[in-house]
């Protein structure tokens, strides 16, 4: 009989640890599925027509050249198609350039009117396979900054109409930039009183061929050019250049240029440090005017110390 109790108590408890158990696991479910909406990932790709209200999506047809170049420009083709039922009245269209995109376009396209699936489908031509009046392709000619590097940047358009009271929406468009496998070294040497020189060295893992060194900002005195052209450089060699005068500041830049072995031109800003270079200057400045007036003041108070000297030394003997 106290067996029998035993078997009960114990079968008892194992079906509340088992309800324990299961009462965890939902809770524990429960909570996991809020983590997981909370950090969904929300796409556009939304069927045309399911939204009444006018709805933007928006696609990067293609850019050209894929990858884009540091220091260059590229095209970029997008794409901005209203996929909600209602018409997009005065829809404006605007590229936001950050870093490190730049354009010298028209940035704000105005648009009186972008149709929705609607009107877009009782507009189609008869030679059209889908409709066209509810989406605009868009061009751009964007500049990329000298100093990036390889990599994914995002290229931002916002868009808004009359539907979201003037708000906008802004959209993140993927442009891969090309990684160079090339990279300078570039050094002062001296400064001889009429040119500054450097010694420039490719470090990169390729060669770099049309190679431009120009100077970036810096005041230069008694210069005559602002540029060279050091022909091409293989990886590991390296050549001298000179500018002629010399620098106001203590860290010059120079902006260098060339093509990779794509033909891609690229382009990169180098800091040098050259130092005190005025130091030198004041070193190997001509022999002027003040300069020989304090050395025949000195040679007049040498032959005069001279002659006195001898004057006193004569008095002695005589004495």
């Amino acid at each position: 009989m106290i067996q029998n109790k035993n078997i009960k108590a114990s079968t008892r408890n194992n079906l509340l640890l088992v309800l324990a158990f299961a009462i965890i696991s939902l809770v524990a479910l429960f909570q996991f599925g809020v983590v997981s909406a909370n950090t969904q990932v929300i796409n556009y790709n939304v069927v045309a027509g399911q939204n009444k209200d006018a709805q933007f999506v928006i696609q990067t047809l293609k850019y050209e050249p894929y990858p884009v170049a540091a220091g260059s420009w590229f095209n970029v083709w997008i794409k901005v198609q209203n996929i909600g039922q209602d018409d997009a009245k005065n829809a404006v269209i605007e590229l936001v350039p950050t870093y490190p995109f730049s354009s010298q376009d028209k940035l704000v396209r105005n648009y009186g009117l972008i149709s929705g699936t609607i009107n877009a489908h009782n507009q189609m031509k008869p030679d059209e396979t889908s409709p066209q009046s509810n989406q605009i392709i868009l061009k751009y000619r964007v500049y990329v900054n000298p100093n990036t590097e390889g990599g994914k940047y995002m290229l931002k358009i916002r868009i808004s109409s009359d539907k979201n009271g003037g708000s906008y929406y802004t959209y993140n468009l993927p442009i891969e930039v090309a990684k160079s496998k090339v990279s300078f070294n570039i050094a002062f040497q001296n400064y001889n009183g009429a040119q500054s020189s450097f010694t420039i060295t490719n470090i990169g893992e390729e060669p770099a061929n049309n190679i431009i060194v120009e100077i970036n900002g810096a005041q230069w005195k008694l210069n005559n050019k602002r540029s060279v052209n050091l022909g091409d450089l293989n990886n590991g060699d390296s050549t001298l250049f000179a500018f002629s005068g010399n620098p106001d500041e203590k860290q010059i830049k120079l902006n260098v240029s060339y093509s990779d072995i794509s033909g891609t031109r690229r382009s990169v800003v180098q800091n040098i440090n050259v130092g005190n270079i005025k130091t030198s200057l004041e070193e190997t400045q001509p022999f002027g005017y003040m300069d020989s007036l304090i050395f025949l003041i000195g040679m007049i108070i040498g032959v005069f110390i001279i002659v006195a000297s001898r004057k006193i030394h004569r008095k002695k003997r005589g004495n």
